[in-house]
């Protein structure tokens, strides 16, 4: 039975809103006041609409989709309770895949984390479960297979080496400051070096690192904790600075401490 699978790329020109105790370590200029919210029309946040049919043949179909990243004119979808990468180009041709899902020693058992590495061409996913960290060229050949001392929870790449973005819930690592602290930087073979940010809410549940996060294109990485009202930028040499704080200017109440911390 044949089956049409589309793909439709919304690029959204938002933000998201909270409100800062940064607030008088910046200036103005990096202040977003949130106002509250006004009626929309989706013609107003959307820049631009596509929509590709994708190829379908016996080795492209998929299911459960629940991620997607585009370099260098291919789209990479995670799909099939997380253990499929499908690969495709601009045009919706099927290239290749990542499906070495398996318990052997190149295989991984579940993708806990996706990301693609524009700067090297790369594709870096991790396997809390088997505690590697995998990385791929573009078309899908494995070139490294790192295996882990700790369980990494969202791994993102950082020149040649990683780093490990965690945000609860706590009691995983033995290590104190990677269990006290938001940002975790890995060597090339994934060794703890350091860590950055220290967790304001200990008793906080992860609510998937990866959506509090983003690599602009030269590279940078943009990290917003869990309940936080900070935006924090990653820079090269291990920098962390507090880059946007987030001022609630609306009608709506904020969270206290204990309310973050229940």
């Amino acid at each position: 039975m044949s089956t049409s699978i589309y793909i439709m790329c919304l690029f959204f020109i938002f933000s998201a809103c909270k409100r800062s105790s940064f607030q008088n370590d910046l200036n103005a200029d990096k202040l977003i006041r949130i106002n509250s919210p006004a009626k929309l029309n989706i013609s107003d946040l959307v820049y631009d609409i596509d929509t590709i049919r994708l190829e379908t043949n016996d080795e492209s179909v998929m299911n459960n989709i629940s991620n997607m990243h585009i370099m260098n004119n291919k789209f990479y979808i995670l799909a099939n309770n997380h253990t499929v990468i499908k690969i495709f180009d601009y045009n919706g041709k099927y290239l290749s895949q990542i499906n070495n899902h398996g318990n052997g020693p190149d295989e991984y058992i579940r993708i806990s984390s996706f990301k693609v590495d524009k700067l090297n061409n790369r594709i870096i996913i991790a396997d809390s479960f088997s505690r590697r960290i995998f990385a791929y060229d573009q078309y899908g050949k494995q070139l490294q297979n790192i295996k882990l001392d700790f369980e990494p929870i969202t791994i993102l790449p950082y020149d040649d080496a990683f780093i490990n973005i965690y945000s609860g819930p706590r009691g995983i690592y033995e290590n104190a400051d990677m269990e006290n602290r938001n940002i975790h930087f890995l060597d090339k073979k994934g060794k703890f070096i350091s860590s950055a940010i220290e967790i304001d809410t200990p008793n906080s549940i992860n609510i998937s690192s990866m959506f509090q996060t983003g690599i602009t294109k030269n590279g940078e990485i943009l990290f917003q904790p869990v309940l936080s009202e900070v935006t924090y930028q990653i820079r090269n040499n291990y920098e962390v600075i507090p880059l946007y704080a987030f001022v609630n200017n609306s009608s709506y109440n904020l969270l206290t401490l204990s309310e973050k911390n229940k």
